[in-house]
């Protein structure tokens, strides 16, 4: 039985819009898919996986279907128009007269829509940082009370 799998209808050498992958970036590109290979998404449901790569650069980002657009003529306007988009980073950081809540991990996780190794790996990190970070909070506590 062949199963469909979502996203057959992109191909290697498509070109397409997508959102950038890089959490520094974080706006609309034009690219194009430069590999695809199938595997099960977070349900267990057959799906193509996606490498792109946006024009002017080398590096490769993955990309599920959903996250790809067909590079349309009015896109590919719109996105050549549009002005470069600031960093998340900008956003995420707070303003200088908000003080960060001491007792709060200050780095998020993982971005989840990334599973694979690549996904696991960081994950594994950034739970390896939260915990040294828990117990030298721990440990900052135990020492300032006498």
């Amino acid at each position: 039985m062949d199963e469909k799998r979502r996203g057959e209808e992109w191909q290697i050498d498509d070109r397409v819009v997508y959102i950038h992958r890089n959490p520094e970036r974080q706006d609309r590109v034009l690219g194009k898919i430069v590999d695809k290979s199938w595997g099960r998404d977070g349900r267990s449901l057959p799906i193509w996986r996606f490498l792109v790569v946006a024009e002017g650069e080398t590096e490769r980002w993955p990309a599920d279907p959903e996250h790809l657009q067909g590079a349309t003529d009015e896109l590919i306007a719109e996105i050549s128009q549009a002005a470069v988009v600031h960093s998340l980073v900008d956003e995420i950081e707070p303003a200088p007269d908000m003080v960060a809540d001491p007792n709060v991990f200050p780095e998020s996780p993982p971005d989840p829509t990334e599973f694979g190794p690549v996904y696991a790996s960081e994950m594994r990190e950034y739970r390896k940082r939260k915990r040294r970070w828990e117990r030298d909070q721990e440990q900052a506590d135990s020492q300032e009370k006498p």
